[in-house]
């Protein structure tokens, strides 16, 4: 019998919902979707190393305004998928515990979505 090597087959990501705002929007959020594509791109060619800390580089660019707009909470849903996919990424790459600091020391910096770095974290192995 003959034995041959599969890579395993990557999960979908998840799609990074859009914002607006009547007020218009800050520059940061066309540079993160910039940023996202160019991850998206890393992840579908298999280089998920590289994809995984663009994730996150999504989040830090959508990061949440000092007072509250019309927009936080699109950001907030927006850097909560930048978070699955990053853990998506980092979990594919061979890189979970990295993954796992850089998503429990990112649960200490947004509130908003500190237990779901902390869930995403946890599930790193």
């Amino acid at each position: 019998m003959e034995l041959i090597s599969v890579q395993p087959i990557a999960p979908p990501l998840f799609e990074l919902p859009l914002a607006r705002s009547r007020f218009g929007l800050p520059p940061a959020y066309e540079k993160a979707q910039a940023a996202f594509e160019s991850a998206q791109h890393d992840y579908e060619a298999g280089k998920h190393a590289q994809a995984a800390p663009k994730f996150m580089a999504v989040a830090d660019l959508l990061k949440a305004p000092r007072e509250a707009t019309t927009y936080s909470a699109a950001f907030a849903k927006m850097r909560a998928t930048a978070y699955h996919d990053a853990a998506i990424a980092y979990g594919l790459s061979g890189r979970a515990v990295d993954g796992k600091k850089v998503l429990e020391r990112a649960s200490d910096l947004d509130s908003d979505n500190a237990a779901l770095l902390r869930a995403l974290a946890k599930g790193l192995k």
